[in-house]
């Protein structure tokens, strides 16, 4: 009898849950402020980190379980900056440095969208490095790629609100 009760309870749940499947796709883009984290550069009394901004566009891919949850996969391309202002010596003026991280990222998102347009995401990600530079105020460029994993593994939270249109329906 637990088991018909059961198997029945998921029957129903699952009906309501695929009754309005469907895939989607759009276009994803961001501009921000970005901000390389290592504890030996932050805790280093002659180095500033300044403020830096990046961006990152691309596309997703969605499947809509009904009109407010969704599962999607990201492919985005990311342009990450970081300046620091540092002092090698007292005897030296400050000088600038840039560095600039670039790579692919796919995140795996589950996806809520409420009935006024606005969403909430969250899940893991995958960023493949493409290349990363250093450029000092001689203007030399070094490729740092060595010095950094091919692959990283992160989470991902993101929310906002459609541009065009103002609600879900």
């Amino acid at each position: 009898m637990r088991f018909l009760l059961s198997l029945t309870f998921i029957f129903i749940i699952s009906l309501n849950i695929f009754s309005q499947a469907c895939v989607d796709c759009g276009l994803k883009g961001g501009f921000g402020i970005t901000n390389l984290v290592n504890g030996n550069v932050w805790n280093e009394s002659k180095i500033d980190p300044l403020i830096s901004t990046g961006h990152t566009y691309g596309g997703k891919l969605g499947l809509n379980f009904n009109l407010n949850y969704q599962i999607t996969v990201d492919f985005l391309t990311k342009s990450s900056n970081q300046k620091y202002l540092f002092q090698p010596s007292q005897n030296n003026p400050k000088r600038e440095k840039k560095i600039q991280y670039n790579s692919f990222d796919i995140p795996l998102l589950f996806r809520h969208n409420s009935d006024n347009g606005s969403f909430m995401e969250v899940g893991p990600q995958i960023s493949i490095l493409m290349g990363i530079s250093e450029t000092t105020e001689n203007n030399s460029i070094e490729n740092r790629k060595d010095y950094f994993e091919a692959t990283n593994l992160g989470a991902v939270f993101g929310f906002g609100s459609f541009i065009m249109g103002n609600d879900n329906t």
